[in-house]
């Protein structure tokens, strides 16, 4: 990803939380809603490890967007695997040693 890509959406993100604090979720969700853009990503490419105790992107919302991809669960909420960082470890090991990923 190029650093003007990271920039734009980093701006995108920063006006989007200034909308939701302004009053105005419509946009904030307009900007912030990824699911079509993910819907047309190869699936070959995509390894989801979702947090099943997420107060912030539910669970079962998110893991039903990824249709026939499957799906690793952490028994972490979004904040606490920040605090336990070996199911990732595990997850991107497997991913990188499956060869699956060609990164």
């Amino acid at each position: 990803m190029g650093l003007a890509r990271v920039a734009r959406e980093r701006r995108q993100v920063f006006q989007a939380s200034r909308m939701l604090a302004c009053g105005q979720p419509r946009i904030l969700h307009e900007t912030l809603n990824f699911e079509d853009a993910f819907a047309a990503a190869p699936a070959a490419r995509v390894f989801p490890l979702l947090a099943e105790h997420d107060q912030f992107i539910r669970y079962r919302r998110q893991s039903a967007s990824y249709g026939d991809v499957p799906v690793i669960a952490a028994d972490r909420g979004h904040v606490t695997a920040v605090t336990s960082p070996a199911p990732l470890r595990e997850h991107l090991g497997r991913c990188l040693s499956s060869g699956e990923y060609a990164g």
